[in-house]
């Protein structure tokens, strides 16, 4: 028969457990960096959400983005949340490159199928460039900031990706679309082009033949295109001086810089 401590421990368990999801208890949140680099204005919108539950949770987290709830260079100040002790701190890449607002569809339809996606990818590189360049990010890295994770969007390039590794955190990548064939392979997953259509292509699961062949010559000459014209792009020594006396021995050639992107893919 259980003895009475052993029931008055379960018991103080159980109950501590149910006040904690109640919010009664508030235990030390981690600290979080989120580099969200896109100049979409509705892309960020998600993006806000889930920083802004983070923080309800109870973590501390610091918006790497061009959207700041106030308008300061770099670094704003940081907001706490009483009720759950977590924080929402703005770093602002405010005025570094342009922003995407009241953007429509216009602009990509009619160019195209793979013109479509080529327009994304040279706006990711223009992105990396812009940000790079401006200087925003440079206090961040060299602070050299403790963050037990990192969320790094995922959308039209993978510079940034580079930034988040500087930190010596996990990282976990977010994005407010669907996946880009670029990015196919990145958690595991194969690109399957016989049946799975890429995400601008207006084909459906059941794609004739002559869709496949579109669907699968598109694939192989974005991969192609990413690999030797955009992403040694990214990759770009003028601004990724920065991160030369940073990065760790892994990263610090381009032949290595390529094999991080593989791993991370």
């Amino acid at each position: 028969m259980m003895g009475g401590r052993w029931i008055a421990v379960i018991t103080t368990t159980v109950l501590l457990y149910t006040a904690r999801d109640r919010g009664h208890v508030t235990a030390t949140g981690y600290n979080i960096l989120a580099i969200f680099p896109f100049s979409g204005k509705s892309h960020f919108y998600m993006f806000r959400a889930i920083s802004q539950a983070l923080v309800a949770r109870g973590h501390d987290v610091t918006v790497v983005s061009h959207f700041p709830e106030t308008l300061s260079s770099p670094k704003q100040q940081q907001r706490r949340d009483s009720a759950t002790n977590g924080s929402y701190t703005d770093y602002s890449l405010a005025g570094s490159v342009p922003v995407y607002e009241n953007f429509t569809t216009d602009e990509l339809i009619g160019n195209g199928y793979l013109e479509e996606f080529l327009i994304i990818l040279q706006d990711g590189v223009d992105n990396c460039e812009g940000v790079m360049s401006s200087g925003r990010l440079d206090e961040l890295v060299r602070n050299r900031a403790r963050f037990d994770l990192v969320l790094v969007e995922v959308f039209n390039t993978g510079c940034f990706a580079l930034v988040a590794n500087q930190f010596g955190a996990p990282i976990i990548g977010i994005t407010s679309t669907s996946l880009y064939p670029w990015y196919s392979g990145m958690v595991g997953d194969v690109a399957t082009p016989s049946y799975v259509p890429l995400n601008l292509l207006p084909f459906t699961s059941r794609m004739t033949v002559k869709e496949r062949l579109i669907n699968t010559v598109i694939l192989m000459t974005l991969k192609i295109y990413y690999k030797y014209k955009y992403e040694p792009k990214t990759w770009n020594d003028e601004w990724n001086g920065l991160f030369v006396v940073h990065t760790s021995k892994e990263i610090n050639s381009p032949c290595e810089r390529r094999n991080f992107m593989k791993k991370a893919e």
